[in-house]
């Protein structure tokens, strides 16, 4: 259960997969006590910069009624159908749309591209599960499982720089993808492995002090 202030706490699943999959259309109240209670890092809410190099953070959803006119969407969001009976209100900014859409049903995600006469497309740590990852930032799209893939950029720089946050199925399959080594990960576990030698050590001095 993760509180995000006085008036609303939540259930928060903290598994690796399922955490970074909600993790995006969270406030930023409660994203900032989600990765502190799961010790965790949301790494699709950092990303994605508009103009003016500003991060920006996905829209809080807004549930709409497809079938009105008045469908209940303030201007100038559109109302996007999707299954089920579902239907929420989209930006069409391109930026915001963008932002906004990797983390939409796949329904959502069809009407939405057309009401808005765009293209969803994956972002730098978006999923890619539903969608393809955007050509244009030249990222790459890493499966972990059926349930998950998302947008990895192989860039030597901008690897290293994430790799350290990954789960290990990850870090493992986006290793193979970009034909990259994670150093950050290789430095953890040989520092893992000194204090693991170092305890055993203590262990056996003290063991043979005793006897």
């Amino acid at each position: 259960c993760v509180s995000s202030g006085d008036d609303w706490a939540q259930c928060v699943d903290c598994v690796d997969e399922a955490f970074q999959a909600d993790c995006g259309s969270w406030s930023d109240e409660l994203a900032a006590a989600a990765e502190k209670k799961c010790k965790a890092k949301c790494a699709s809410r950092t990303e994605l910069r508009g103009e003016g190099e500003e991060t920006t953070t996905a829209a809080p959803v807004i549930q709409c009624d497809a079938e009105k006119e008045e469908s209940g969407c303030p201007a100038p969001l559109v109302c996007a159908a999707g299954s089920d009976g579902w239907a929420q209100c989209v930006n069409c900014t391109a930026t915001q749309f963008l932002l906004d859409c990797p983390y939409w049903e796949a329904e959502v995600i069809a009407s939405a591209n057309t009401a808005c006469s765009l293209t969803c497309v994956g972002h730098h740590n978006s999923q890619c599960v539903s969608i393809d990852c955007d050509e244009a930032q030249s990222l790459t799209c890493v499966s972990t499982s059926d349930t998950w893939a998302q947008c990895v950029d192989c860039t030597e720089e901008v690897y290293q720089a994430d790799c350290g946050y990954w789960w290990d199925a990850m870090a493992a399959a986006a290793a193979a993808k970009c034909e990259t080594e994670c150093h950050s990960r290789t430095r953890l576990l040989e520092l893992q492995s000194w204090h693991n030698r170092s305890a055993l050590l203590t262990r056996l001095t003290l063991h043979a002090s005793s006897g």
